[in-house]
């Protein structure tokens, strides 16, 4: 095998998944607190959620389903109108 090929399997994969673990537990406590968020606050949760849910999506099988309900949620047809003054 490669050295770069060891290097990706032994140092950098792990770095990979650890990273999307965390960016579903993201999501997940974005989800949790979008109700005791103020207007502005739930606009950015909502924005942020969506972009890391819809990144995530169908690369997570265990979490596809959750993520797809959260992505749903906060999708941008959903989204309250945000004022442009």
């Amino acid at each position: 095998m490669p050295p770069f090929r060891q290097r990706y399997i032994s140092e950098l994969l792990p770095l990979e998944q650890t990273s999307t673990v965390r960016r579903i537990r993201i999501v997940h406590c974005l989800d949790r607190a979008y109700d005791q968020l103020i207007e502005a606050e739930r606009w950015t949760a909502a924005i942020v959620a969506v972009d890391l849910a819809g990144d995530l999506i169908g690369g997570h099988e265990a979490e596809g389903e959750a993520l797809k309900a959260i992505y749903d949620r906060y999708s941008d047809a959903k989204l309250p109108q945000r004022s442009t003054e």
